[in-house]
């Protein structure tokens, strides 16, 4: 075997292996979301949203859930709220 033919198959076995990592790669990547489904059914069936109320939750949050950074005055003004509503059905009994 020549040098050539040497190098020849040590491409075509480093052509193989990139395949294979590539496949593996990819079956990772979907055992990945498949985990993150389920984890993420976890967390709304923990907290018995219903799938109405879920897609409300996510319609209402949609701005602070792409863009981080307003997050914390959204979270404030809804604490806020709360707690305008629990004081005003205190003071109502």
């Amino acid at each position: 075997m020549t040098k050539l033919e040497r190098i020849d198959a040590d491409i075509q076995k480093a052509k193989t292996k990139v395949l294979e990592f590539q496949n593996k790669v990819k079956e990772l990547e979907q055992q990945k979301t498949v985990e993150e489904n389920a984890l993420i059914v976890q967390m709304v069936r923990k907290v018995r949203l219903t799938p109405d109320e879920l897609e409300r939750f996510l319609q209402r949050h949609k701005h602070t859930l792409t863009n981080p950074t307003k997050t914390p005055p959204v979270m404030a003004a809804t604490y806020n709220e709360r707690k305008e509503q629990t004081n005003e059905d205190t003071s109502q009994a």
